[in-house]
């Protein structure tokens, strides 16, 4: 039940930080980092007795490039963290990263994806929702 609570923040497609308070969050700015000679906003994301996020922001373009956190699996807490590279705009405007890569540092697992096209609202026939 832990690890289903747990995962429910990371469902949200919009992101912890879209309407952070009303969801409960609160927000700690922990200063600025350089990682690899860029500058990052650290902030922590966090409720209280649940999961909290660090969230590595990009000084220059506002881009969130790392989230790290810690999860619940089964009843183990494990480190974790988020790398978003590679940000590409849609003829619409919005940005996706075009490469993510989740790395579960105790268990030295790396997992990556990479987006080659997103199309925001595309037309989708009905029929496909039917039943056999």
């Amino acid at each position: 039940m832990q690890q289903i609570k747990s995962s429910i923040a990371r469902l949200d497609i919009r992101g912890q930080f879209m309407d952070y308070a009303s969801k409960g969050y609160t927000a700690t700015y922990l200063g600025k980092e350089a990682v690899n000679g860029k500058d990052y906003y650290k902030i922590k994301l966090g409720k209280t007795g649940e999961q909290t996020f660090t969230f590595y922001i990009d000084a220059t373009t506002f881009l969130v490039h790392k989230i790290d956190a810690q999860i619940d699996v089964q009843g183990q807490d494990v480190s974790t963290e988020v790398l978003l590279e590679d940000y590409k705009k849609t003829p619409e405007g919005y940005l996706f990263p075009g490469t993510t890569t989740v790395v579960v540092n105790s268990g030295g697992m790396e997992i990556k994806s990479t987006l080659d096209k997103v199309t925001v609202n595309p037309v989708v026939d009905p029929a496909l929702f039917q039943k056999p």
